[in-house]
């Protein structure tokens, strides 16, 4: 079996593999493959976010990961340089900025997303969005019921 050397860079500098160690040809290939579309997907969408949007967040190493685009706590300062959003991912409860060509919109992506990872945590953080959506969904029926109703009328 080949292997290649993990410290591979991509566009700007990126790592995307863990430092030291080595991989088959195979998994190597599938990752760069999966990673510079990804990366260069993103150079071309120009997507507007904001707070509240659901996305997926790629961090360092770790594969894009579902999480909501919140407002940061007022003691945590933006990072300098390019623009970022403060992201609060699902099923780890982790949290950190990222650099909006670092993002893309949930909705948009969620099926290739899954076909690409397997893991039984990224399936747990993927089960706990779409938990979040239907709570959203079942709050905003009862809104809507309410402007049908006369209870708004002054």
């Amino acid at each position: 079996m080949t292997f290649v050397d993990r410290r591979v860079k991509l566009g700007g500098g990126c790592s995307t593999h863990t430092q030291g160690g080595r991989l088959p040809v195979g998994v190597c290939r599938l990752f760069l493959s999966f990673s510079a579309t990804f990366y260069l997907s993103l150079k071309m969408a120009a997507v507007h976010l904001r707070i509240g949007d659901l996305v997926w967040g790629k961090l360092g190493r770790y594969p894009p990961w579902p999480g909501k685009i919140v407002s940061p706590p007022k003691d945590l300062k933006k990072p300098r340089g390019k623009k970022c959003h403060f992201v609060k991912f699902f099923g780890t409860e982790d949290h950190a900025w990222i650099k909006v060509e670092q993002l893309k919109p949930y909705h948009a992506h969620k099926e290739e997303m899954i076909k690409i990872n397997k893991g039984k945590r990224f399936q747990q953080a993927v089960d706990a969005v779409e938990d979040y959506l239907k709570k959203a969904k079942g709050k905003e029926q009862v809104l809507e019921g309410c402007f049908d109703c006369y209870c708004n009328v002054e």
